[in-house]
Protein backbone atom coordinates (compact mmCIF):
# COMPACT_ATOMS: atom_id res chain seq x y z
CA UNK A 1 0.00 0.00 0.00
CA UNK A 2 1.37 3.21 -0.78
CA UNK A 3 1.38 5.99 1.27
CA UNK A 4 -1.00 7.89 -0.72
CA UNK A 5 -3.16 5.15 -0.24
CA UNK A 6 -2.39 4.67 3.64
CA UNK A 7 -3.25 8.91 3.73
CA UNK A 8 -6.39 8.16 1.93
CA UNK A 9 -7.61 5.43 4.24
CA UNK A 10 -6.49 7.22 6.56
CA UNK A 11 -8.72 10.37 5.68
CA UNK A 12 -11.50 8.11 5.00
CA UNK A 13 -11.49 6.68 8.62
CA UNK A 14 -11.09 10.04 9.74
CA UNK A 15 -14.82 10.78 8.05
CA UNK A 16 -16.30 7.61 9.13
CA UNK A 17 -15.67 8.74 12.58
CA UNK A 18 -16.57 12.20 12.13
CA UNK A 19 -19.83 11.03 10.50
CA UNK A 20 -20.65 8.34 13.53
CA UNK A 21 -19.74 10.76 16.40
CA UNK A 22 -22.33 13.40 14.40
CA UNK A 23 -24.80 10.95 13.67
CA UNK A 24 -24.52 9.84 17.64
CA UNK A 25 -24.81 13.52 19.16
CA UNK A 26 -27.60 14.12 17.53
CA UNK A 27 -29.26 10.68 18.11
CA UNK A 28 -28.34 11.28 21.78
CA UNK A 29 -29.96 15.51 21.32
CA UNK A 30 -33.20 13.78 19.54
CA UNK A 31 -33.53 11.03 22.26
CA UNK A 32 -33.24 13.73 24.77
CA UNK A 33 -35.83 16.04 23.34
CA UNK A 34 -37.99 13.07 22.77
CA UNK A 35 -38.02 12.14 26.58
CA UNK A 36 -38.68 15.92 27.65
CA UNK A 37 -41.31 15.92 25.02
CA UNK A 38 -42.94 12.85 26.66
CA UNK A 39 -42.62 14.00 30.28
CA UNK A 40 -44.09 17.72 29.98
CA UNK A 41 -46.63 15.53 27.72
CA UNK A 42 -47.49 13.06 30.72
CA UNK A 43 -47.65 15.80 33.19
CA UNK A 44 -49.87 18.31 31.14
CA UNK A 45 -52.23 15.19 30.98
CA UNK A 46 -52.34 14.78 34.70
CA UNK A 47 -52.88 18.14 35.34
CA UNK A 48 -56.08 17.91 33.27
CA UNK A 49 -57.25 14.41 34.47
CA UNK A 50 -56.40 15.76 38.19
CA UNK A 51 -58.96 18.70 38.31
CA UNK A 52 -59.27 18.67 41.49
CA UNK A 53 -55.74 19.86 41.68
CA UNK A 54 -56.81 23.02 39.71
CA UNK A 55 -55.87 26.15 41.67
CA UNK A 56 -58.01 27.04 44.83
CA UNK A 57 -60.35 30.27 44.34
CA UNK A 58 -61.65 28.88 41.38
CA UNK A 59 -65.55 28.47 41.43
CA UNK A 60 -66.21 24.85 40.40
CA UNK A 61 -68.39 21.82 40.25
CA UNK A 62 -68.19 18.50 38.58
CA UNK A 63 -70.93 16.57 37.66
CA UNK A 64 -69.66 13.02 38.55
CA UNK A 65 -72.18 11.06 36.55
CA UNK A 66 -71.94 12.52 33.20
CA UNK A 67 -67.94 13.24 33.66
CA UNK A 68 -68.54 17.07 33.11
CA UNK A 69 -66.61 20.21 34.81
CA UNK A 70 -68.00 23.40 35.41
CA UNK A 71 -65.20 25.87 35.81
CA UNK A 72 -65.47 29.58 36.15
CA UNK A 73 -63.32 31.74 33.74
CA UNK A 74 -61.62 35.49 34.60
CA UNK A 75 -64.16 36.82 32.38
CA UNK A 76 -67.05 36.10 33.89
CA UNK A 77 -67.65 32.98 31.76
CA UNK A 78 -68.43 29.65 32.74
CA UNK A 79 -66.55 27.28 30.69
CA UNK A 80 -68.02 23.88 30.24
CA UNK A 81 -65.63 20.48 29.72
CA UNK A 82 -66.06 17.12 29.18
CA UNK A 83 -63.57 14.60 30.96
CA UNK A 84 -64.62 11.42 29.08
CA UNK A 85 -61.45 10.15 27.01
CA UNK A 86 -59.55 13.37 27.59
CA UNK A 87 -60.53 17.22 27.90
CA UNK A 88 -62.08 18.85 25.59
CA UNK A 89 -64.47 22.06 25.67
CA UNK A 90 -68.07 21.44 24.91
CA UNK A 91 -69.26 25.14 25.72
CA UNK A 92 -68.58 28.78 27.45
CA UNK A 93 -71.39 29.67 28.85
CA UNK A 94 -72.04 33.76 28.69
CA UNK A 95 -74.10 36.43 29.86
CA UNK A 96 -73.39 40.36 28.79
CA UNK A 97 -74.32 41.56 32.26
CA UNK A 98 -72.05 38.80 34.03
CA UNK A 99 -68.04 39.50 34.38
CA UNK A 100 -67.52 37.84 37.37
CA UNK A 101 -68.28 34.41 38.83
CA UNK A 102 -68.62 34.02 42.42
CA UNK A 103 -69.59 30.86 42.72
CA UNK A 104 -71.53 27.66 41.01
CA UNK A 105 -73.49 24.82 42.31
CA UNK A 106 -75.46 22.03 40.46
CA UNK A 107 -78.54 20.31 41.97
CA UNK A 108 -78.20 16.99 43.80
CA UNK A 109 -79.76 15.75 40.23
CA UNK A 110 -77.30 17.29 38.26
CA UNK A 111 -79.86 19.21 36.56
CA UNK A 112 -79.90 22.57 37.06
CA UNK A 113 -76.58 24.78 37.27
CA UNK A 114 -76.23 27.52 39.33
CA UNK A 115 -73.87 30.71 38.82
CA UNK A 116 -73.42 33.59 41.30
CA UNK A 117 -72.53 36.75 39.68
CA UNK A 118 -72.00 40.16 40.83
CA UNK A 119 -75.61 41.67 40.38
CA UNK A 120 -77.85 37.96 39.74
CA UNK A 121 -77.65 34.25 40.22
CA UNK A 122 -78.43 32.46 36.62
CA UNK A 123 -79.85 29.73 36.43
CA UNK A 124 -78.94 26.68 33.61
CA UNK A 125 -80.39 23.49 32.52
CA UNK A 126 -77.16 21.42 33.05
CA UNK A 127 -77.80 19.06 30.27
CA UNK A 128 -78.52 21.04 27.41
CA UNK A 129 -76.75 24.20 28.94
CA UNK A 130 -79.63 26.49 27.67
CA UNK A 131 -80.06 29.45 30.15
CA UNK A 132 -83.25 29.39 32.57
CA UNK A 133 -83.80 32.37 34.64
CA UNK A 134 -81.36 35.32 35.85
CA UNK A 135 -82.45 36.42 39.42
CA UNK A 136 -81.24 40.11 40.03
CA UNK A 137 -79.75 40.89 43.50
CA UNK A 138 -78.22 43.63 45.18
CA UNK A 139 -74.17 42.87 44.32
CA UNK A 140 -72.41 40.30 46.15
CA UNK A 141 -68.58 40.22 47.31
CA UNK A 142 -66.50 37.84 46.77
CA UNK A 143 -67.54 36.04 50.03
CA UNK A 144 -70.85 34.67 48.73
CA UNK A 145 -71.39 31.37 47.98
CA UNK A 146 -74.44 29.25 47.61
CA UNK A 147 -75.86 27.32 50.31
CA UNK A 148 -78.50 24.99 50.07
CA UNK A 149 -78.99 24.41 45.83
CA UNK A 150 -82.04 22.37 44.30
CA UNK A 151 -83.88 22.37 41.23
CA UNK A 152 -85.78 25.26 41.35
CA UNK A 153 -84.53 26.81 44.94
CA UNK A 154 -80.96 28.36 46.03
CA UNK A 155 -79.84 30.33 48.42
CA UNK A 156 -76.87 32.51 49.29
CA UNK A 157 -77.19 32.92 53.21
CA UNK A 158 -80.30 34.62 54.79
CA UNK A 159 -81.35 35.21 51.36
CA UNK A 160 -83.49 32.79 49.08
CA UNK A 161 -83.76 33.42 45.46
CA UNK A 162 -87.04 31.46 43.33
Amino acid sequence: MSSREASDSEQHSRHLLLQAETVSARSLLALMLGVALVALATWIGSAWRNHAELPAGIPQVVDAQRKVLFKATADGGVQVLSLRNGVSELAVLRDPGRHVVHDIALDAEGRTLWVLGEHSAYRYDARSLRPLASVPMLATNGGARFEQVGSERVSIGPRDLN
